[in-house]
């Protein structure tokens, strides 16, 4: 399995992996879901690989919730190494 997305409440569950052949899915999916949503929630617990244009894909959801003043937020496993890459690297 590459990538499945599940939702539960109000929190979308990754599993699999965010690399290059899963990552544009990613960004058409919750594109549609920033501009609906106030808050977004995804977590990373299942989320067994993010290689760099994943870290990308992360990045550009992000600057779009903020662009459009919704929240973003990561969970899970290893969220906080990616959160802390993501605001100190210069991604995307």
């Amino acid at each position: 399995m590459l990538l499945k997305i599940n939702k539960k409440k109000n929190t979308y569950f990754l599993n699999g992996k965010v690399i290059n052949t899963t990552s544009s899915f990613l960004v058409d999916y919750f594109e549609k879901k920033i501009s609906k949503k106030k808050k977004l929630t995804l977590n990373l617990d299942n989320t067994v690989e993010i290689d760099k244009i994943g870290l990308i894909a992360l990045k550009k959801l992000m600057n779009l919730a903020t662009l459009n003043n919704k929240k973003f937020l990561l969970v899970g496993y290893g969220c906080k190494e990616i959160y802390d890459y993501l605001y100190e690297a210069k991604v995307a």
